[in-house]
């Protein structure tokens, strides 16, 4: 099971959202340009070899990073493909059934909205456990958001304030 969430880090000061800005701006672009790299691959593996994450070259992000971006690049290639060849299938069935009318509205729906390689410029980052640490602060009304091996050399800790009981709702061991 895939557990997520959106945490608020409005508490956090200026250079922390500056330098949170910047790594999520660096990751669009090499979203965008694993998307570019893998667009007309004929099949895409969301664990493509080695050679495709050094294809990217940043003088701060860390491998693993770029391996999260090569990931999430495959996923979201994918998805765009089968939604395209499932409304191609449903156009088949249409036809086989002889409703040529369903038919001829989904082709128009499709000629409308060919498919197109994804704009990553708005998608944020999926971090994993080997990224993102919560910390329980048990002196204040604030926890803490820790961003672990996602650049090469900065460290960060993001206060963030938890509403209902986020962190004893996560078994944050089992991630």
């Amino acid at each position: 099971m895939i557990k997520s969430s959106n945490l608020s880090i409005k508490f956090a000061n200026r250079g922390k959202k500056k330098s949170l800005a910047l790594l999520v701006f660096e990751y669009r672009k090499a979203l965008q340009f694993y998307v570019d790299l893998m667009w007309d691959l004929s099949s895409v593996s969301k664990f493509n070899d080695l050679k495709i994450y050094g294809k990217f070259e940043h003088e701060w992000m860390s491998s693993r990073l770029k391996q999260c971006a090569a990931k999430q690049a495959a996923l979201i290639i994918k998805g765009v493909k089968k939604k395209y060849n499932a409304r191609k299938a449903v156009v088949a069935k249409f036809i086989k059934s002889g409703d040529i009318g369903k038919a001829e509205k989904l082709q128009k729906v499709i000629e409308k909205n060919p498919i197109s390689k994804p704009d990553c410029t708005k998608i944020n980052p999926e971090l994993d456990y080997r990224f993102v640490e919560l910390q329980r602060s048990e002196d204040s009304n604030f926890d803490y958001i820790s961003f672990n091996r996602i650049i090469l050399i900065y460290h960060s800790t993001y206060p963030f304030i938890h509403f209902g009981h986020l962190l004893e709702q996560l078994d944050i061991n089992s991630m």
